[in-house]
C-alpha cells in the first residue's frame, strides 16, 4: 500500500494509503474534434473502501482539466458513482469489479 495524494474539484483533495489496482485511458480513442478524455484510476484502500480518481481532460482553450474523487464500500455502489461508459466499464474489468446486471 502506497500514499497517494488526489485532486478534486468538488472538495478538499484526498491522501489516501491503498493498492491502485488500474487505471484507463481514453486518450487513445478520443474523437479529434471533441478534444476531451478521461483518465481512471481506481485504488482499494486497506479497509476495502474503493476510491477512482476521474480526471477529465482537454486541450480546448478556456477549458482545463477536472478532478473528482469517488468513494464507495461495494462494487455496486462504484458503478452506480461511475456510470457505466466505455472506459468506465474497461476499469471495472481491469480491476475485478462486478458491473454486469444479473436477471434470473
Amino acid at each position: 500500500m502506497e500514499e497517494h495524494k488526489l485532486k478534486s474539484d468538488k472538495g478538499p483533495d484526498v491522501v489516501i494509503t491503498a493498492e491502485l489496482l488500474g487505471t484507463v485511458d481514453s486518450e487513445a480513442t478520443k474523437d479529434e474534434r471533441q478534444g476531451r478524455w478521461f483518465v481512471y484510476q481506481c485504488y482499494r484502500t486497506e479497509k476495502g473502501t474503493l476510491v477512482v480518481h476521474k480526471q477529465g481532460h482537454s486541450i480546448k482553450e478556456n477549458e482545463r482539466t477536472r478532478y473528482e474523487v469517488i468513494t464507495a464500500s461495494s462494487d455496486q455502489e462504484l458503478v452506480s458513482m461511475v456510470g457505466h461508459n466505455d472506459s468506465a466499464k474497461e476499469l471495472y474489468e481491469l480491476c475485478g469489479i462486478e458491473y454486469h446486471k444479473r436477471i434470473e
